[in-house]
């Protein structure tokens, strides 16, 4: 396919065309009236906050004015307004009273929460201390030979050492590494 000539070509590289000429003048043309059509919408607006902070009680009035200006804005006859009303009058006063809603009263939710508390595994009973009397399986722990080893080593655990260490203190206590002044021991 032979090339055109440079006379016969229309894009705008080798010259000023009728038609791209005239699509620089619609895309002014466009932005003009988008320009004014914007300065119209904040008129428009101005001109309805002004409607709303009117010193007029009557919200009625400016409520039908609304109502006429958006039935003109959209090309149609405005229809009568009708003002807005409850479908019954409340005799509750304005500030109504909150409802209280209390642990009892409450919402359960019945697809997180059972009907009954689960209940709690209570391994033994828990005695009282006494520290006045031996206990008597006691002497076990202060034999000659304590064993303390754990179960998977033939070594002594640290646990068991540490157990040692602590049941000592029921007999005889250890004796405190803080000097005190007067005392006899130390």
């Amino acid at each position: 396919m032979r090339r055109p000539e440079v006379e016969d070509c229309s894009c705008p590289g080798h010259g000023r065309t009728p038609d791209a000429s005239y699509m620089r003048y619609v895309r002014a043309k466009d932005l003009r009236t988008y320009g004014r059509m914007q300065a119209v919408r904040k008129s428009m607006a101005s001109q309805a906050s002004s409607i709303l902070d009117h010193l007029c009680p009557d919200e009625d009035s400016k409520m039908s004015a609304f109502h006429v200006i958006d039935y003109a804005k959209r090309g149609h006859s405005p229809t009568r307004y009708t003002a807005l009303q409850p479908a019954r009058v409340c005799k509750a006063g304005t500030p109504i009273e909150p409802l209280c809603v209390g642990l009892t009263n409450g919402y359960r939710d019945p697809s997180l929460f059972p009907l009954h508390p689960k209940s709690r595994h209570i391994v033994d009973k828990i005695h009282p201390l006494v520290f006045t009397r031996t206990p008597p399986n006691l002497k076990q722990w202060f034999s000659p030979y304590i064993p303390g080893r754990s179960e998977y080593e033939d070594t002594q655990s640290r646990l068991g050492l540490a157990r040692m260490r602590n049941t000592r203190q029921y007999l005889e206590p250890i004796p405190s590494s803080r000097l005190r002044s007067g005392d006899p021991n130390c």
